[in-house]
Protein backbone atom coordinates (compact mmCIF):
# COMPACT_ATOMS: atom_id res chain seq x y z
CA UNK A 1 0.00 0.00 0.00
CA UNK A 2 0.96 3.78 -0.81
CA UNK A 3 2.64 5.70 2.01
CA UNK A 4 1.08 8.73 2.77
CA UNK A 5 2.46 11.64 5.25
CA UNK A 6 0.24 14.79 6.26
CA UNK A 7 1.81 17.19 8.32
CA UNK A 8 0.33 19.87 10.91
CA UNK A 9 2.66 21.92 9.84
CA UNK A 10 2.81 24.90 12.22
CA UNK A 11 3.14 21.99 14.81
CA UNK A 12 6.24 20.72 13.46
CA UNK A 13 7.40 24.17 13.24
CA UNK A 14 7.19 24.96 16.75
CA UNK A 15 8.16 21.60 18.14
CA UNK A 16 11.77 21.56 15.48
CA UNK A 17 13.45 23.93 17.95
CA UNK A 18 15.81 24.90 14.33
CA UNK A 19 12.64 25.69 12.79
CA UNK A 20 11.13 27.52 15.64
CA UNK A 21 14.51 29.36 16.15
CA UNK A 22 13.99 30.90 12.40
CA UNK A 23 9.86 31.07 12.87
CA UNK A 24 11.35 34.29 15.44
CA UNK A 25 13.78 35.71 12.34
CA UNK A 26 11.24 35.14 9.18
CA UNK A 27 8.12 32.78 9.24
CA UNK A 28 8.10 32.50 5.75
CA UNK A 29 11.58 30.79 6.15
CA UNK A 30 10.51 28.14 8.37
CA UNK A 31 7.52 27.37 6.52
CA UNK A 32 10.32 27.07 3.14
CA UNK A 33 12.73 24.88 4.97
CA UNK A 34 10.46 22.30 6.40
CA UNK A 35 8.38 22.11 2.71
CA UNK A 36 12.61 21.47 1.59
CA UNK A 37 13.21 19.11 4.13
CA UNK A 38 10.50 17.11 3.72
CA UNK A 39 10.54 16.97 -0.52
CA UNK A 40 13.74 15.59 -0.26
CA UNK A 41 12.11 12.69 1.64
CA UNK A 42 9.51 12.12 -1.06
CA UNK A 43 9.31 9.10 -2.64
CA UNK A 44 12.05 7.76 -0.28
CA UNK A 45 9.95 7.62 2.58
CA UNK A 46 6.67 8.34 1.98
CA UNK A 47 5.02 8.19 -2.02
CA UNK A 48 2.84 11.48 -1.14
CA UNK A 49 3.13 14.06 1.61
CA UNK A 50 0.80 16.93 2.61
CA UNK A 51 1.76 19.57 4.52
CA UNK A 52 -1.49 21.79 6.11
CA UNK A 53 -0.95 24.87 7.49
CA UNK A 54 -3.33 27.14 9.09
CA UNK A 55 -4.46 30.07 7.14
CA UNK A 56 -7.83 30.86 10.17
CA UNK A 57 -7.18 33.96 10.78
CA UNK A 58 -6.34 35.63 8.09
CA UNK A 59 -9.17 37.50 6.35
CA UNK A 60 -10.93 36.50 3.20
CA UNK A 61 -8.68 33.53 3.06
CA UNK A 62 -9.96 30.63 1.04
CA UNK A 63 -8.34 26.84 0.92
CA UNK A 64 -5.67 26.99 -1.22
CA UNK A 65 -3.91 24.25 -2.64
CA UNK A 66 -0.38 24.00 -4.02
CA UNK A 67 1.26 20.64 -5.36
CA UNK A 68 5.20 20.61 -6.13
CA UNK A 69 5.85 16.35 -7.02
CA UNK A 70 4.91 14.32 -4.51
CA UNK A 71 3.93 17.20 -1.96
CA UNK A 72 1.17 19.17 -1.76
CA UNK A 73 0.61 22.36 0.48
CA UNK A 74 -2.80 23.35 1.92
CA UNK A 75 -3.41 26.43 3.33
CA UNK A 76 -6.65 26.57 5.15
CA UNK A 77 -9.69 28.96 4.72
CA UNK A 78 -10.44 31.60 7.03
CA UNK A 79 -11.59 30.05 10.35
CA UNK A 80 -10.37 26.85 9.84
CA UNK A 81 -7.75 25.58 11.89
CA UNK A 82 -4.79 22.15 10.16
CA UNK A 83 -6.20 19.91 13.21
CA UNK A 84 -9.81 20.45 11.48
CA UNK A 85 -8.51 20.23 7.73
CA UNK A 86 -7.06 17.25 8.45
CA UNK A 87 -9.95 15.66 10.17
CA UNK A 88 -12.10 16.78 7.19
CA UNK A 89 -9.65 14.61 4.82
CA UNK A 90 -7.96 11.66 6.32
CA UNK A 91 -11.30 9.67 6.49
CA UNK A 92 -11.09 9.05 2.36
CA UNK A 93 -7.64 8.97 2.33
CA UNK A 94 -7.28 6.02 4.47
CA UNK A 95 -9.04 3.84 1.77
CA UNK A 96 -6.15 4.59 -0.49
CA UNK A 97 -3.01 4.89 1.22
CA UNK A 98 -1.16 3.79 4.54
CA UNK A 99 -1.51 7.50 6.52
CA UNK A 100 0.40 8.43 9.10
CA UNK A 101 -0.17 11.92 10.90
CA UNK A 102 2.88 13.88 11.82
CA UNK A 103 1.56 16.71 14.97
CA UNK A 104 2.57 16.57 18.61
CA UNK A 105 -1.07 17.93 19.38
CA UNK A 106 -2.81 15.07 21.54
CA UNK A 107 -5.80 15.69 20.74
CA UNK A 108 -4.96 15.45 17.04
CA UNK A 109 -2.85 12.35 17.80
CA UNK A 110 -6.36 10.73 19.38
CA UNK A 111 -8.73 11.85 16.74
CA UNK A 112 -5.92 10.44 13.91
CA UNK A 113 -5.85 6.80 15.88
CA UNK A 114 -10.09 7.20 15.41
CA UNK A 115 -9.65 8.01 12.22
CA UNK A 116 -7.86 4.95 10.98
CA UNK A 117 -4.29 6.82 10.41
CA UNK A 118 -0.90 6.24 12.44
CA UNK A 119 0.46 8.78 14.69
CA UNK A 120 4.15 10.56 14.35
CA UNK A 121 4.94 12.72 17.05
CA UNK A 122 7.42 16.38 15.84
CA UNK A 123 9.78 13.89 17.56
CA UNK A 124 9.29 10.40 15.82
CA UNK A 125 9.10 12.58 12.53
CA UNK A 126 12.60 14.20 13.02
CA UNK A 127 14.41 10.67 13.63
CA UNK A 128 12.59 8.92 10.71
CA UNK A 129 14.30 11.53 8.17
CA UNK A 130 17.70 11.39 10.25
CA UNK A 131 17.97 7.81 9.87
CA UNK A 132 16.82 7.89 6.04
CA UNK A 133 19.42 10.77 5.56
CA UNK A 134 22.03 8.62 6.88
CA UNK A 135 21.35 5.73 5.37
CA UNK A 136 21.20 7.69 2.21
CA UNK A 137 24.19 9.20 2.91
CA UNK A 138 25.94 5.78 3.66
CA UNK A 139 25.06 4.14 0.36
CA UNK A 140 26.07 7.21 -1.66
CA UNK A 141 29.48 6.96 0.06
CA UNK A 142 29.59 2.86 -0.41
CA UNK A 143 28.65 3.43 -4.04
CA UNK A 144 31.56 6.12 -4.39
CA UNK A 145 34.30 4.08 -2.68
CA UNK A 146 33.51 1.08 -4.71
CA UNK A 147 33.46 2.99 -8.29
CA UNK A 148 36.39 4.57 -6.85
CA UNK A 149 38.11 1.14 -6.66
CA UNK A 150 36.69 0.43 -9.75
CA UNK A 151 36.35 3.02 -12.10
CA UNK A 152 35.02 1.19 -15.10
CA UNK A 153 32.59 -0.50 -12.92
CA UNK A 154 29.95 1.67 -14.18
CA UNK A 155 30.74 1.49 -18.11
CA UNK A 156 30.90 -2.52 -18.29
CA UNK A 157 27.67 -4.88 -19.38
CA UNK A 158 26.68 -7.00 -16.61
CA UNK A 159 27.88 -9.97 -18.37
CA UNK A 160 31.20 -8.99 -18.87
CA UNK A 161 31.01 -7.68 -15.13
CA UNK A 162 30.45 -11.42 -14.23
CA UNK A 163 32.75 -12.57 -16.34
CA UNK A 164 35.55 -10.60 -14.89
CA UNK A 165 34.67 -11.49 -11.62
CA UNK A 166 34.55 -15.18 -12.44
CA UNK A 167 38.23 -14.42 -13.62
CA UNK A 168 39.40 -12.92 -10.50
CA UNK A 169 38.03 -15.41 -8.54
CA UNK A 170 40.30 -18.51 -10.30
Amino acid sequence: MLQLLIVDGYNIINNWPELSALKQANFGASRCKLIQVLQECSPGLWHKIIIVFDAYKVKGQQETHIRLGPVEIIYTKEGETADNLIERIIRPLVDEYDVAVASSDALEQSMILGKGARRISARELKKLIRKWKNEMRKDYLETKKFETKNPRHGHLDHDIKELFEKWRRS
